[in-house]
């Protein structure tokens, strides 16, 4: 065998592994890429999508639908941060504990299921306690009306506004989360939600704004 057949030879082997080595390459990100795709297709499997539908054009009371069906009523005093939760039938009662400062308590025949504190009085957040779980609904961001929820640093739901005109909402919740508490967690945003109304009408917030002035981040 002469040079150049030699060359040769070493060149085919060299094409021959080269496409060998990309063939493997491709295949195994293929098989990350599917068992990515699969790995999403079970987290949304644990998620509840929720809608959030005003009773009226002016109301800041709501139905929750999952799908097509109402699964819960929120039901807003317009004179305290207070109301009735029905969720499948069977009315929890939430309010504040002081008329300007306070939890914010969910409550079932006279036992407290959930607490809600304001972190910091110029923040739209809140650090909501239930079951022996502790999770954080905040804004995100300071000029935002959607909200997220964190189970410590990690985001795990979203409750966002379907436009800036309606009062339409969805809400994208982990399936571990009980109802009632779901829908305890979207009627604390709804309170500010309801805030940040009061005061871009001038009409002030429903506690006086007492612990957050109108709405900044």
């Amino acid at each position: 065998m002469n040079i150049a057949q030699c060359l040769n030879s070493v060149h085919a082997q060299f094409l021959i592994a080269s496409l060998v080595f990309v063939r493997l390459s491709v295949a195994k990100q293929g098989i990350g890429y599917q068992a990515s795709i699969n790995r999403t297709a079970e987290d949304r499997e644990s998620y509840t999508m929720l809608t959030v539908i005003p009773k009226s054009w002016f109301s800041w009371d709501f139905s929750v639908m999952e799908r097509s069906r109402a699964v819960a009523e929120i039901d807003v005093s317009w004179w305290r941060e207070k109301g009735v939760l029905t969720v499948d039938g069977i009315d929890y009662m939430v309010y504040r504990e002081g008329l300007m400062s306070g939890a914010f308590i969910l409550e079932l025949e006279g036992a407290v299921l959930a607490h809600a504190k304001k972190p910091n009085a110029f923040r739209r957040a809140f650090i909501i306690e239930y079951a022996g779980k502790q999770y954080t609904l905040r804004a995100k961001s300071a000029f935002q009306s959607t909200f997220l929820l964190l189970d410590g640093d990690r985001e795990i739901g979203m409750l966002s506004p379907k436009g800036v005109f309606t009062r339409r909402a969805t809400v994208d919740f982990p399936e571990e989360i009980p109802l009632p508490a779901k829908v305890f967690i979207i009627w604390l945003a709804v309170i500010l939600w309801k805030r940040e109304s009061d005061s871009s009408a001038g009409t002030g917030a429903s506690d006086g704004g007492g612990d957050e002035g109108g709405g900044g981040e």
